[in-house]
C-alpha cells in the first residue's frame, strides 16, 4: 500500500489527502485519482472524465496538455486546445482545435508531432477555427467546439478490387468515419485493440476471415487483402504471426466462441492448457477452484498475477484459494 511518492512530497501532499471514511492506519489516507464521477438517480456512479486532461488511448495514458503544448510550437499556430472523444465503435481518440495564421497544414502538422511524440498522441481529428471559446469561467467551452471529424490522410488511395473495397468499408465503419483509403493505416486513423475486435466481427459478415493478430501485422487495406490472398481466404499453410507463432489452435477454439454458441448454450473442451486471467478477483479466484476441483490432474492452468507489497504471488493466490 503506498504512502505517497518518492522524493516528491509536493505531489504526495497534492494526491494523498486524509480520508473522509477511515482514520485508522493504514487506511487513514486516500489517493486523489483525477477520476471525475457523479452518483446518478439509481445510486450507480458514472465516470465524467479526468480533472487533469488525461485519458487512455489505444492502452496508453496521455495528457491532452503535453500534446498541446507540441502544437503550440508548430509555426503559424496561435492557440489550440486537444479534447479526448468516445469513439462510436469504442474507446477513446483525441481531437485538436487550433487558431492559427492562414491555412492548417494538418500533414505538416501530424509529422511535426511524430518527430517529438508517439503515434498514438497525433490526434486523430483537427479543425481550424477563428478562436477558442471559453465559458464563464474562461475555461474551454467544450460544448461549444464543433464535432471532431476523423478523416482519413489526405493522399486517398482509391481501393482495388472487392477484398480492398470491404476491408476499407470495414475499416471506415468501425472508425466512424467517411472513407479510408487502401494504404491508410488503420492505428494511424484512431483505431484501437479494443476496435479490431469490431474489425473482425464486420469482416466476417463480408465473408473475410482472419485472426486478431493479422490486422496488427496488415494494418491497411491493401496489406491486409494481400495477406488474404487477394479471395478473402488464407493459404492452409499460413502462419498467422510476425513471430512465427501458429495461432490456428486458439483460432479453431474463438471461432466456436460466438452469440450463436453461447444462446444454444453449447459448452467447448478446455483441453490440457488453460489461461485464467483476473485469477485474484471475485469471479476469478471462484473459477480456479471449480477448475481445479473439475479438470484431470494432467491439466495446468496458467495465472498471470503479481505479488502485492511483501507477500509473494504465490502466497497470494494460495490465500486466496
Amino acid at each position: 500500500m503506498s504512502r505517497g511518492y518518492l522524493n516528491r512530497p509536493e505531489k504526495t501532499a497534492e494526491t494523498f489527502v486524509p480520508n473522509p471514511f477511515a482514520s485508522e492506519y493504514p487506511y487513514d489516507r486516500a489517493y486523489r485519482t483525477g477520476d471525475i464521477v457523479r452518483y446518478r438517480m439509481d445510486g450507480n456512479i458514472e465516470f465524467v472524465g479526468r480533472n487533469d486532461g488525461q485519458v487512455k488511448i489505444r492502452g496508453f495514458r496521455v495528457e491532452t496538455k503535453e500534446v498541446e503544448a507540441v502544437i503550440r510550437e508548430f509555426p503559424g499556430v496561435k492557440d489550440v486546445t486537444v479534447q479526448p472523444f468516445d469513439n462510436p465503435s469504442g474507446g477513446k481518440f483525441i481531437a485538436a482545435y487550433v487558431v492559427c495564421e492562414g491555412e492548417l497544414d494538418t500533414k505538416a502538422l501530424t509529422e511535426f508531432i511524430l518527430k517529438q511524440k508517439p503515434p498514438y498522441m497525433v490526434p486523430a481529428a483537427f479543425a481550424k477555427l477563428e478562436t477558442i471559446p471559453l465559458n464563464v469561467n474562461q475555461k474551454v467551452d467544450r460544448k461549444a467546439l464543433p464535432a471532431p471529424v476523423m478523416t482519413s490522410n489526405e493522399t486517398y488511395v482509391e481501393p482495388d478490387g472487392p477484398v480492398e473495397k470491404a476491408l476499407c468499408e470495414v475499416f471506415a465503419e468501425v472508425l466512424g468515419t467517411e472513407r479510408v483509403g487502401a494504404t491508410d493505416n488503420f492505428f494511424d486513423l484512431g483505431g484501437s485493440s479494443l476496435m479490431v475486435t469490431s474489425v473482425l466481427v464486420s469482416a466476417e459478415k463480408r465473408g473475410l476471415k482472419f485472426s486478431y493478430g493479422d490486422v496488427f501485422n496488415n494494418p491497411t487495406a491493401r496489406a491486409l487483402a494481400g495477406f488474404l490472398g487477394g479471395n478473402g481466404k488464407k493459404a492452409a499453410d499460413d502462419k498467422d504471426d510476425v513471430y512465427g507463432y501458429d495461432y490456428s489452435a486458439i483460432d479453431n477454439l474463438l471461432s466456436g466462441n460466438t452469440l450463436e454458441t453461447f444462446l444454444r448454450g453449447d459448452s467447448q473442451p478446455l483441453g490440457k492448457n488453460i489461461l485464467l486471467t483476473g485469477a485474484t478477483g471475485f469471479l476469478g479466484i471462484h473459477v480456479l477452484r471449480e477448475l481445479i476441483e473439475r479438470t484431470d490432474d494432467d491439466t495446468v492452468i496458467w495465472c498471470i498475477l503479481r505479488g502485492k507489497g511483501a507477500i509473494s504471488a504465490e502466497r497470494r493466490l494460495a490465500e486466496m484459494l
